[in-house]
């Protein structure tokens, strides 16, 4: 994949979304999420497609497998939120084969990826810092992802 043209493209959606404006702030308990879409590839372009009944806060938070239709060629699932911050499921995502973007809605803005690297859960910034307590809140977040792939004996 192209990552300069795949970056261009979640930063033109969440662009959008930045221009809408939201409340400051936001907690895992306040967690919101204003839409989510798919980056797919059609041919050699990467496309948003827009997927009006994708929630993905919502739809993981359930007891049952995260199984949304996905159009072909999906690369990844790009959600707009109050919080940078992974949620408490969206590793459900990855077990998808695709990674998760998360572009937030609040200024400073700023735009992170969930994903599998090497086997492991890995979370960075494509766009904006992440202060010491939201780094700390991140680690935690991936702390729980691993715990429940391979639960302490």
């Amino acid at each position: 994949m192209n990552l300069r043209i795949f970056s261009l493209g979640v930063a033109a959606f969440g662009a959008a979304w930045i221009a809408l404006g939201a409340p400051a702030g936001a907690s895992a308990d306040n967690m919101r999420e204003d839409r989510c879409d798919v980056q797919a590839r059609a041919g050699h372009d990467l496309q948003t497609i827009e997927m009006r009944d994708l929630h993905v806060l919502a739809q993981t938070a359930s007891a049952a497998q995260f199984a949304p239709a996905l159009p072909s060629g999906a690369q990844a699932i790009v959600c707009v939120r109050n919080s940078i911050i992974p949620a408490a499921h969206d590793d459900k995502v990855l077990a998808l084969g695709i990674p998760l973007i998360i572009a937030e809605t609040v200024r400073p803005h700023r735009m992170g990826v969930l994903e599998i690297n090497d086997g492991r859960y890995r979370y960075r910034l494509m766009e904006g810092t992440l202060p010491a307590a939201d780094q700390a809140a991140v680690q935690a977040r991936l702390e729980e992802y691993r715990a429940r792939v391979a639960p302490a004996n």
